[in-house]
């Protein structure tokens, strides 16, 4: 192989089509699903297909030995920056509300999520998915370990989503301070790696769970809506123990 060819287009749902092909060796595409299932992929593919997943993109592969390599990158197009919410606005609307992306549906006693990541685009499309459950409600996010404690003890949400590898200070080390301070916030670790030493080391440090981004999304919002469920009962419990509160 001594050339690459890249495309680069809109499809028809404005969908940003990025195709890289050549016509080298290949290789058989069983075996690259059997070392991704075995966490044995390189980390460039690997990140680019997660990330896309998250975004709502996708990320296709056709190759054969002999055949050459087709690799085809779809991501949605639009705005997907957002900033760390105010916290004193946050405290009484959705973050989502905020930035017009909110349906208004999230339930007067929703679960209360603040998500912490130091990608904006990611908090978006969090944000973006789980606002979509009446029972979850995104009241604000921040961007590394330093806002997520100062935003934990504004907002008081009752599950943190934290980012392991963030600058300034990391997630392991803003669970740890946070499970510590305000130990009736559940926190639950995220990253785009699959469990490694790091899942273990965020789980220590006092996080009830971890969930691999895009992979595990799924997965994800059924452990929150089931947090949601055992909360409301344990909130029955109570009121049947104790009829005058």
């Amino acid at each position: 192989m001594d050339s690459v060819t890249l495309d680069l287009a809109l499809d028809a749902d404005d969908q940003l089509c990025i195709t890289v092909s050549d016509e080298g060796v290949g290789f058989e595409q069983e075996a690259l699903d059997y070392r991704s299932d075995a966490v044995q992929v390189g980390w460039g593919l690997f990140s680019i297909r997660e990330r896309l997943t998250l975004l709502g993109g996708r990320f296709e592969i056709d190759s054969a030995p002999g055949k050459g390599t087709r690799m085809r990158l779809v991501a949605p197009r639009g705005d997907t920056q957002s900033s760390v919410a105010d916290p004193a606005t946050s405290t009484t609307a959705p973050i989502g509300a905020l930035s017009g992306r909110d349906n208004g549906r999230a339930s007067p006693d929703a679960l209360r999520i603040l998500i912490v990541d130091d990608h904006a685009a990611v908090r978006s499309a969090l944000r973006d998915t789980l606002n979509q459950q009446p029972q979850l409600w995104v009241v604000g996010d921040a961007s590394n370990g330093f806002e997520a404690i100062a935003y934990a003890h504004t907002l008081r949400p009752d599950v943190i989503l934290m980012d392991i590898a963030m600058p300034h200070m990391d997630g392991i080390e803003a669970t740890s301070r946070i499970h510590a301070e305000l130990p009736g916030v559940r926190v639950l670790g995220l990253s785009m790696q699959p469990p490694s030493a790091a899942a273990v080391a965020i789980e220590q440090a006092g996080a009830a769970g971890f969930f691999v981004k895009g992979t595990d999304t799924q997965r994800l919002i059924e452990n929150l809506l089931a947090v949601y469920a055992s909360r409301d009962v344990d909130a029955t419990w109570r009121s049947l123990e104790n009829p005058l509160r």
